[in-house]
């Protein structure tokens, strides 16, 4: 019988009806081909799937009926803690399965989804350091370790809080469900900002040829600005050139991150980066274009 502490725990969860799915020891990546829409709560699927190996251990979070909250910031849980109280009937702060992540003030929180409509994953919706992972996405869960990167420091999962999943407060709920479905405005960068280079296949074709001088590899700061540069083009093709780019890197990309960096693109920052950052970064990584 496989023994690995990630297997055992991969059925403690399917005890409790969570569907889970092998990633890849010390990262976030999935270690099956279809990530989180490979789990499962079928013992003999997680035997098989685990196999004897060393790997984390991830919940799809929609499939296992689940809404989970990840907290990365005091300040972040300090706002959280304000919302669950507000939603709660008795002001009070609900208490449900917590887990301790690899932060230093990182927490999941689980609540039970809600059935009259659908929760989305999402990234700082409710506010700075609070991301939701429901509809589309998935969380690690203990025994899980994460080497260190630019984000935190190393560090394991850990449960804090054995408790049984706490039901979403109602009007918490309907506020994360009102954010996630507004109305879209059309994307600022196409709507304000002049294209200041014109969209022609020779500069689509430069840009492209820069970006491969440039490693997806980087510092948040570095993948920030450069996802931003190339989104000051104002060109119809920008965010899926932003996008091929982020992906170089797939142990650094997180598809709900590049969300919100686009989300949150403004070209009247007085800081904006433009395209001429991205020639001086290519330059400097070699490209003599």
């Amino acid at each position: 019988m496989n023994g690995t502490p990630s297997y055992e725990a991969a059925l403690i969860y399917a005890g409790r009806g969570w569907h889970s799915f092998p990633v890849i020891w010390g990262a976030k990546a999935p270690a099956t081909p279809r990530g989180f829409h490979d789990a499962t709560s079928d013992p003999a699927s997680l035997e098989q799937m685990f196999d004897r190996k060393q790997c984390n251990v991830g919940i799809a979070t929609q499939a296992s009926g689940l809404t989970v909250f990840d907290i990365d910031s005091e300040a972040g849980q300090q706002h959280f803690d304000r919302l669950l109280a507000e939603g709660s009937d008795c002001g009070e702060i609900p208490t449900t399965y917590t887990v301790k992540t690899r932060s230093p003030h990182g927490k999941h929180f689980y609540f039970r989804a809600p059935h009259h409509f659908q929760v989305k994953s999402s990234v700082g919706l409710l506010g700075p350091g609070i991301d939701v992972r429901a509809a589309g996405g998935y969380v690690l869960a203990p025994p899980s370790w994460v080497d260190g990167d630019h984000k935190a420091p190393a560090g394991s999962y850990e449960v804090l809080i054995d408790s049984p999943v706490a039901e979403l407060p109602y009007s918490l709920g309907v506020q994360l469900h009102s954010l996630q479905h507004r109305p879209q405005e059309p994307c600022r960068h196409r709507r304000i900002r002049t294209q200041l280079r014109p969209e022609t296949p020779l500069n689509v074709a430069i840009l492209r040829e820069q970006l491969r001088y440039i490693s997806s590899d980087c510092s948040y700061e570095v993948y920030r600005r450069t996802v931003w540069a190339i989104l000051s083009s104002s060109w119809s093709c920008a965010e899926e050139i932003a996008l091929e780019w982020s992906k170089k890197s797939p142990h650094r990309f997180d598809q709900l991150t590049f969300e919100a960096l686009v989300r949150y693109f403004d070209p009247n920052r007085s800081d904006c980066p433009t395209l001429g950052s991205i020639y001086h970064a290519a330059r400097a990584g070699g490209w003599h274009g």
